[in-house]
């Protein structure tokens, strides 16, 4: 009986300490899971900040988006790419206006017809503005934002003559 008494201390002696360490555990548990929400909460606030800044699109930056290498460049590239539809070669001439924006790492991003002048010929500049290399990016403030980009693109031979020899 005095050995189930020395046995029954010992194991209560266990369990104290099981909770003690248990309570220790959870409180520095606890104590860690607040940390992370703090820190969530820290970079939740920084990135709406940051993000409100990332994720607008601007009309008007310091600096505009730039083709690599210039409008000289840009010209070039839509002389060496653009494909007048065999169907419209001698009878439509006219200008489509394509508006886009360029992101923070210079790729060309949602381009729509802001002026069409003909199903076939608005495809044929969306077609061109999506092989474009990815640009310069803007910068306003001192830092790469998003900005809209609007170019006209002309279907008529002479425009193109002294960019494509």
């Amino acid at each position: 009986m005095a050995r189930g008494k020395q046995t029954c201390k010992i194991l209560e002696k266990i369990r104290r300490q099981i909770t003690e360490a248990n309570d220790k555990a959870l409180a520095i548990v606890m104590i860690f899971i607040g940390m992370i929400g703090m820190s969530a909460y820290v970079n939740s606030e920084n990135k709406e900040v940051n993000t409100e800044f990332e994720n607008k699109i601007y009309t008007a930056v310091e600096q505009l988006p730039e083709f690599p290498g210039g409008p000289a460049a840009m010209m070039k590239f839509i002389c060496a790419n653009l494909k007048y539809p065999k169907e419209m070669f001698n009878d439509f001439q006219g200008r489509v206006v394509v508006k886009f924006y360029v992101d923070t790492l210079g790729h060309v991003c949602a381009p729509e017809i802001v002026k069409g002048r003909d199903s076939v010929l608005d495809r044929e500049a969306l077609r061109v503005v999506g092989l474009f290399p990815d640009f310069i990016p803007a910068q306003h403030l001192g830092k790469k934002v998003n900005a809209w980009f609007t170019l006209p693109i002309s279907f008529k031979f002479s425009d193109y003559a002294d960019y494509c020899d």
